[in-house]
């Protein structure tokens, strides 16, 4: 069943974000750059910015709060997996399952979380990718550019996973280990 075909696309932007003011100086803000590239392909998208209008970092459930606003009412995440993640975005990863929204993630070839010819025991995977991004998301990319040049409108319209990732991925265990 195909979902409704948003006039404008709100893209909620998820990723890396400074903490504290020592890594505020040296900070480069890569939302600049999305928000750049995707709007040379699309003048339909709004951006939903966890940073915007944000409650104080002191007041954890108001801050979870928001951001869990902003995916409910966003039509597709965009994550950047270009730099280490940490806790919150995997959350909010998580959090679209919930709601049911299309995950996009920006996942470039030997970054920190896909890697060519990584050695684990004796296997050699030949492109490893961090499984619980890989699971939690609707589409992979190797960079913004080529997620921009989507048809944002078709992602909206297909049905995103949902939060049933983590029983498929129980049954599949089970499947496999024959439990």
């Amino acid at each position: 069943m195909d979902k409704r075909k948003p006039e404008i696309i709100k893209i909620y932007l998820a990723g890396s974000l400074p903490k504290g003011k020592e890594e505020e100086e040296t900070f480069v803000n890569w939302k600049h750059r999305y928000k750049s590239v995707l709007q040379t392909t699309s003048t339909h998208i709004d951006f939903l910015d966890p940073e915007d209008d944000r409650p104080s970092e002191g007041d954890a459930k108001g801050v979870f709060g928001k951001d869990c606003f902003q995916i409910k009412n966003c039509d597709l995440v965009l994550v950047n997996a270009e730099h280490p993640l940490g806790p919150g975005t995997s959350m909010e990863c998580l959090i679209a399952k919930y709601f049911a929204k299309p995950v996009l993630l920006i996942l470039p070839i030997d970054s920190p979380h896909r890697k060519s010819r990584l050695l684990f025991e004796e296997e050699v995977v030949e492109d490893w990718k961090h499984p619980f991004l890989v699971s939690s998301a609707d589409y992979i990319f190797e960079s913004v550019e080529e997620c921009a040049h989507q048809n944002f409108e078709e992602l909206c319209s297909k049905e995103a996973k949902t939060l049933s990732i983590i029983d498929e991925a129980l049954a599949y265990f089970e499947k496999i280990k024959k439990i």
